[in-house]
């Protein structure tokens, strides 16, 4: 079974899941490909992959699988010597820390307006947004997963609470014109029930589309 899965996703929420799924399912193997770049699954014989965010190709066919809320943050060591922002615009007077595989580029989508921001730092890893910030070296707009041991013992500060966008959804993506396999629909299950069980992700299942 081969999967494609977001760096930080892949690191945080699939591997921990392996040894149990391999345990349950003795005849199944996993190909487990992480990383950021975009994959096409028909070319590179994918069964599945794992897409946070928005999507855009009506070719796959999709399971939603849950949601994650983005967080705007620093670290304790950049508000000491900034302000902390109190509304949206007030970013753009910060340094903000930009990711550069994100398709909505230098503008950060919030409740009731977006914002374009700029900042001397842009990465294309989430692991890189995570080190920036705490680093101090600016703010970050990010999933909240990134920083949830840095939010407990408050190296880290959530920023613009009442101001965040609406959740990002997650989910599993396959190719439309192909047939599932089973070990593919089996392992899809599994981590659905998985995540489901995680507050960090608000899982919320869905119809395939």
């Amino acid at each position: 079974m081969r999967l494609a899965c977001p760096t930080v996703l892949g690191r945080s929420h699939i591997l921990p899941q392996v040894k149990a799924i391999l345990a349950q399912f003795p005849e199944m193997e996993i190909d487990l490909q992480i990383g950021d770049r975009y994959i096409d699954l028909v070319e590179e014989g994918i069964d599945l992959a794992i897409r946070i965010g928005t999507l855009k190709d009506s070719a796959l066919k999709a399971r939603r699988i849950g949601a994650v809320e983005r967080l705007c943050v620093a670290s304790s060591e950049y508000l000491a010597e900034h302000s902390a922002p109190t509304n949206p615009n007030d970013l753009r007077n910060h340094s903000c820390i930009l990711y550069t595989l994100s398709s909505a580029g230098s503008t950060w989508s919030f409740r009731d307006i977006d914002v374009v921001v700029r900042g001397r730092f842009r990465v294309n890893s989430p692991d890189g947004i995570r080190s920036a910030v705490l680093d101090g070296i600016g703010i970050a707009y990010a999933p909240g997963w990134l920083f949830e041991d840095a939010l407990a013992d408050r190296r880290v500060r959530s920023l613009l609470i009442d101001h965040h966008g609406p959740r990002v959804p997650i989910h599993f993506v396959y190719a439309a014109n192909r047939l599932l396999p089973r070990r593919a629909r089996v392992f899809m299950d599994y981590i659905a029930e998985a995540f489901a069980r995680d507050p960090a992700l608000n899982a919320e299942t869905g119809a395939i589309k």
